[in-house]
This record gives structure tokens, C-alpha cells and sequence, in this order.
């Protein structure tokens, strides 16, 4: 490398890149400082059974949070790389 160059992948960059990679991290860095990362939207991941309970029954308990521009909601598709 040259010293003007610069490097824009770096070992574990996929664990923040990836939207559904991305939730689990914050949801875990949120269980461990719930103040400091209580700065994004609740998401829940589909794959898993136990936190699709979770939507449904926040679903149930809030039924009018997606038309409120203050909630919102973001169900994590794990893809075959393909995300947008």
C-alpha cells in the first residue's frame, strides 16, 4: 500500500453492515447500556420464533404505532445478500 491509501473493509465490518447483523449487535449493546443505545427503533427478527411472539404481542398492545411517525417498526429478512 501506499501511504495516500486508505482501507474501507476491515475484519467483522460485515457484523455492522448487515441490517439484520446490525439489530442483534444494538439489541445487544442496548441490554448492556440501555441509556446510552436507546437511540434506535425497536426491530425484531423473523428467523427467530421467540422475538415474532414479541412483535405480534407489541403489535397487539399497540395497534396503531405504524401509523405514527414517532414508532417504528422494522422486521429484519434475512436474504441471500441481496438486502435493498
Amino acid at each position: 500500500m501506499h501511504p495516500f491509501q486508505r482501507i474501507n473493509h476491515f475484519p467483522g465490518m460485515m457484523e455492522i453492515c448487515r441490517k439484520a447483523a446490525l439489530a442483534r449487535n444494538l439489541k445487544r449493546m442496548q441490554a448492556r447500556c440501555p441509556v446510552q443505545y436507546s437511540f434506535h427503533p425497536t426491530t425484531w427478527d423473523r428467523e427467530h420464533p421467540a422475538e415474532m411472539d414479541a412483535f405480534r404481542r407489541h403489535r397487539r398492545a399497540n395497534p396503531g404505532a405504524g401509523a405514527r411517525q414517532d414508532v417504528a417498526c422494522h422486521v429484519i429478512l434475512h436474504t441471500s445478500g441481496h438486502d435493498e
